[in-house]
């Protein structure tokens, strides 16, 4: 959900975006839509809207973070677009901000990277967190924490904000009593 409360959908296999309004139901067309060769969408997966109200999509096959301004639609070329080799990205699965707009990655490769607030084109991650064995979701607390769903280790874990590396996690929720069967996506309320 973005800043609005509108509802964003990304369809995986058909390389688009879908947007709704708050509290629909029903059989009701979106309200916009983000599709078509000049988005750039390859495998969208995990979004997040930043303070600005921009949309940063988890592109899996493209390898790729791409950016669209706040009210893009149709077939739209990206603000920006995160990629290339320095930015260690392979397939990018779910993203998050932390309190301070930095961008959390969760990937299937199984790192978890943090790009510095306002990132873009080729570049590092200030930070990558190693210690999982494969990253299903990312998000933080309103400290900073980062909280990763390890799926392969059936657990979720919470780091430090500053943690890189193979960090020591701060608490790990794991275990038989826990329920947790490859756990995907984390969410706040």
């Amino acid at each position: 959900m973005d800043h609005s409360g509108d509802l964003w959908v990304s369809s995986y296999r058909e390389n688009e975006i879908t947007e709704y309004a708050p509290d629909v139901k029903g059989n009701v067309a979106p309200i916009n839509e983000i599709r078509g060769s000049s988005t750039q969408l390859n495998g969208p997966c995990g979004m997040a809207t930043d303070a600005n109200g921009d949309l940063f999509v988890a592109n899996v096959y493209g390898n790729s973070i791409t950016v669209y301004a706040k009210g893009a639609r149709g077939n739209t070329t990206p603000k920006g677009v995160i990629e290339g080799g320095n930015t260690n990205l392979s397939w990018p699965f779910a993203i998050a901000f932390d309190p301070s707009g930095r961008l959390l990655v969760a990937e299937e490769n199984p790192d978890v990277l943090v790009f510095a607030s306002g990132a873009m084109g080729n570049v590092a991650p200030v930070q990558n967190i190693t210690s999982i064995k494969a990253a299903g979701g990312v998000m933080s607390d309103s400290a900073g924490h980062i909280y990763i769903a390890d799926t392969t280790g059936n657990s979720i874990k919470e780091f430090a904000g500053d943690a890189n590396g193979d960090a020591m996690p701060l608490r790990t929720i794991s275990g038989p009593k826990t329920g947790l069967k490859t756990p995907y996506y984390l969410g706040l309320q």
